[in-house]
């Protein structure tokens, strides 16, 4: 069974009035995939992740994090966003991982 991919856009599009800061994105990152967004200033780099988080509504298109529309379901991938932050800093075996954040409590079983 193959897994939906972490991060899905699809026609992205994110505009301010007749200004357009990002234009039809299509993407797709894989669970485990190391990825690399560069561009330069004004290439909608920040405005795509304000996208993906749920920060900004897009003008079109769609965006998925984890499954969930990252507008209509943005405290959703929040929240998984932040589980899935805890987790692998409190992973079993990792040094000193009780240390790595002073918000985080991590509890071993």
């Amino acid at each position: 069974m193959t897994q939906a991919p972490v991060i899905r856009t699809e026609g992205l599009t994110k505009a301010y009035g007749r200004r357009v800061a990002l234009l039809d994105l299509d993407l797709e990152i894989e669970a485990g995939e190391v990825f690399g967004y560069l561009g330069p200033n004004g290439a909608g780099k920040t405005t795509t992740l304000r996208l993906l988080a749920g920060m900004l509504r897009p003008t079109s298109g769609r965006a998925q994090v984890l499954g969930l529309d990252s507008w209509r379901d943005s405290v959703g991938c929040i929240g998984r966003w932040a589980t899935s932050l805890v987790s692998r800093l409190c992973t079993t075996g990792s040094p000193d991982a009780s240390t790595r954040s002073t918000s985080v409590s991590c509890a071993t079983t």
